[in-house]
């Protein structure tokens, strides 16, 4: 075990297999690993500037990946370079990105991030932990049709997890660190008085 690969476990934050291949995140950059446990492993290949936060971060929308980390939000399809989403290039002299919002999160709660993907809608979000907060305040959502960024509050969401609905289509529910379970996309609302859960 080189030098290199002691710094590597010792900074793993998520780890997925997609692609026939392993992929481990640290906070600075992607590796991809292949190997098997009776010919040993090997990093076939690390790409910089594009680490994770944590490994509930990490979403498979379809054949790709996409993460959030201090770098940005990232999405790979495992063929070229990760490509940061959050940061593209300037269109007609109008900034697009979300690098302020990005750099708002609390390093200190990131352990507590959670991501999703809704095939039926075509978003993925995040909840992330901003303005110094320790739990999940607010919801990061990249839609894939428009490739455009929204922002949503929310209360110590501890989850998010899309399901088949009754119709077929899936539905994101979200948990809170209060015990209640929400169900996103469906309106907005103060509360929910005089009903069972």
């Amino acid at each position: 075990r080189s030098r290199s690969q002691s710094r590597i476990s010792s900074d793993i934050t998520a780890a997925s297999g997609l692609w026939g291949v392993q992929h481990v995140w640290t906070r600075t950059s992607v590796y991809t690993i292949q190997g098997s446990p009776d010919q040993g492993y090997r990093v076939e290949s690390s790409e910089d500037g594009c680490g994770n936060f944590t490994g509930r971060g990490v979403v498979e929308v379809g054949t790709a990946l996409m993460w959030i980390g201090p770098d940005g939000v990232f999405a790979w399809g495992g063929s070229v370079r990760p490509e940061r989403v959050s940061n593209p290039p300037v269109e007609d002299g109008h900034p697009i990105g979300i690098e302020a919002t990005i750099q708002r999160i609390n390093p200190l709660a990131v352990d507590g991030i959670v991501g999703d993907y809704n095939p039926s809608l075509k978003v993925v979000r995040w909840a992330v932990p901003v303005d110094g907060s320790m739990w999940n305040n607010l919801v990061i959502c990249f839609n894939l049709q428009t490739r455009a960024f929204t922002f949503h509050n929310c209360d110590a969401f501890t989850d998010i997890k899309s399901v088949v609905g009754p119709t077929g289509s899936y539905v994101t529910l979200a948990g809170d660190m209060y015990g209640g379970l929400w169900q996103l996309d469906n309106g907005y609302s103060e509360g929910c008085y005089g009903v069972e859960c």
